[in-house]
């Protein structure tokens, strides 16, 4: 798969209109993101992470992401993202991730059962500390294990990344992150580090993390009551917070975590067109909460809708990264988002084919 990111992008000018606490976009030169994933046979998502190095800062960090976390995906409205890969694309799963953390990533690797085990074979086996008992229940059996430190085959550090434990996503995460800190440890040795380049070169991101101060943290979610099935919502100040304070060489929106949000309009009735039109949008700063169709379609240009004048700046910065469109302020201002694009049919001209390359 491609890279999703557009790469780094400038913040506009400044000018008369322009609100100096505005979305900026940070130079994420120096910084390089890999979102590591696994799709089951059924089309689940059971493991998903952002691994960020930034050489600039000497740090790294990994993004653990609760896989029954419900998020806003174009097109599709609230979805959870463990049921992402039935509906959508490798491009449109990342595109997808990047809007609801905040978080800028440049390569996706959504990994099959054998993708995921012959990512892991080089570093065979894999130490790992354990902060408490672990047990695992998957349709091979059960694996447990004491707390402390265990020497793990590559096939069972498999089996424990995908995993069930009784008490729950969270808390399998904790064990998940103990499998991710032995794996990077062993990719410390040159030799392991160049196999598993081989196998994907798009891992080269996580054997980076070798060379730097790695920080491991889980998304802040809070529990949706959903009743038997486990659910959660991002908590979003919380997780805003977290990605400017450990993710900011990769953070796509301001210094406090704040972008501005926008509804996507399809207007040519074009299917999968919001989706699209998500992939030049999510990666320059801007959230997408909204996705919808204006009525009767026959939109032949695209138009970029503010609601209020500290929003300007950030309409003309849309206009720019979709290469079409023009600028237009509402005469009434709404709260639930900041921008709003109706999607023409110069887009589909000026892109005939899927997102940009970075």
């Amino acid at each position: 798969m491609a890279a999703v990111a557009t790469g780094p992008v400038s913040a506009p000018a400044d000018g008369p209109d322009r609100d100096p606490s505005a979305t900026t976009v940070v130079d994420g030169s120096s910084t390089r993101t890999v979102l590591l994933a696994h799709r089951t046979v059924d089309g689940r998502l059971d493991l998903a992470a952002i691994f960020e190095v930034d050489n600039a800062r000497g740090t790294g960090g990994v993004l653990l992401l609760p896989p029954p976390t419900m998020i806003e995906v174009p097109a599709l409205q609230t979805q959870v993202l463990a049921d992402l890969p039935a509906f959508v694309d490798d491009d449109v799963l990342a595109v997808s991730v990047m809007n609801a953390t905040g978080v800028r990533i440049d390569d996706a690797i959504v990994a099959d059962d054998l993708a995921l085990a012959r990512l892991l074979a080089p570093a065979d086996p894999i130490a790992v500390e354990f902060s408490r008992g672990v047990r695992i229940d998957d349709d091979s059996g059960t694996l447990g294990y004491p707390g402390g430190a265990r020497s793990l085959p590559a096939d069972e550090a498999y089996r424990v990344l995908l995993g069930e434990e009784p008490d729950g996503t969270l808390a399998h995460l904790v064990t998940v992150q103990a499998v991710f800190a032995g794996w990077i440890e062993r990719l410390a040795d040159p030799s392991i580090a160049e196999a598993t380049r081989v196998v994907d070169a798009r891992a080269d991101a996580i054997v980076a993390l070798t060379a730097v101060e790695v920080d491991y943290v889980t998304l802040p979610v809070a529990n949706v009551d959903a009743g038997d099935d486990e659910r959660f919502r991002i908590r979003d100040e919380a997780a805003a917070d977290l990605v400017v304070g450990r993710f900011a060489g990769a953070a796509l929106g301001d210094r406090d975590g704040e972008r501005p949000k926008a509804e996507l309009r399809n207007g040519t009735g074009t299917v999968g067109l919001t989706q699209r039109v998500a992939s030049f949008v999510v990666p320059i700063g801007v959230e997408v909460v909204l996705t919808d169709n204006i009525n009767g379609f026959g939109q032949a240009t695209t138009t970029v809708v503010y609601y209020r004048d500290e929003n300007r700046a950030d309409a003309e910065r849309l206009v720019r990264a979709l290469g079409v469109g023009n600028v237009a302020k509402a005469k009434r201002e709404v709260d639930v988002v900041d921008l709003t694009v109706i999607v023409g049919a110069d887009f589909e001209t000026a892109h005939p084919d899927d997102p940009p390359e970075p």
